[in-house]
């Protein structure tokens, strides 16, 4: 993310805390939903070597659960993953790589209120991927094209600030994130904390329909 788009992340954030009085207790919410969303974009030069790099990446997750008692919720994650980097220089040419990951799996967050209208919310979980890789040469014309399609076992952690603008209505921003990704070719870990890779969430939960009284 641009500074500017991190400016206007802390903006909300700041909005959203001083905009209502309420906020949302989790023993009276049922279902909730949430939309994450990461957006990229990098690009090196050197000069006197003629080198260029460029990277381009988007991740979009949506959540779907159910608020158990005053302080867990479980759910539905799925996860579509595209990370586009390609490096241009005399001696290699234009080489590009394109990966895809799409995948869903099982989630559990924790509700931890802050102050009224803020909440810390880390979540784990865990998704079984399908990876597709792609790796294109160029030199004037297409030397070389390889595809990789192989299945991957994924896990992540995401602590969360969660800012209540109404008693349903929140934003969540993720400033730090682990995860792995695991196949039969290769294994990774990563941590990313770079402001660049920070998450913006929207969120929505659903009040328990309330008992009649007789």
């Amino acid at each position: 993310m641009k500074p500017n788009s991190l400016l206007l992340l802390l903006a909300l954030f700041v909005c959203c805390l001083l905009s209502t009085t309420v906020y949302a207790q989790l023993q009276n919410k049922g279902f909730w939903t949430r939309n994450l969303l990461n957006y990229r974009s990098e690009v090196r030069k050197e000069d006197y070597s003629g080198y260029l790099y460029r990277n381009k990446s988007l991740l979009l997750q949506p959540e779907i659960g159910y608020a158990i008692g005053k302080r867990f919720l479980i759910g539905l994650v799925g996860q579509y993953r595209t990370d586009k980097a390609s490096t241009q220089d005399i001696l290699q040419g234009y080489v590009e790589r394109r990966d895809v990951l799409y995948g869903a799996g099982p989630l559990l967050r924790y509700y931890l209120p802050i102050p009224d209208r803020l909440v810390f919310m880390p979540e784990v979980f865990f998704v079984y991927y399908q990876h597709k890789s792609t790796t294109l040469h160029y030199d004037a014309v297409l030397l070389d094209m390889s595809m990789q399609r192989y299945n991957s076992i994924g896990a992540g952690a995401f602590p969360s600030l969660v800012g209540f603008l109404t008693r349903d209505l929140a934003i969540s921003l993720t400033v730090a994130s682990l995860q792995y990704y695991g196949n039969a070719n290769n294994k990774s870990f990563i941590v990313e904390a770079n402001p660049q890779h920070w998450i913006l969430g929207l969120e929505y939960y659903f009040e328990k329909p309330k008992k009649k009284t007789p």
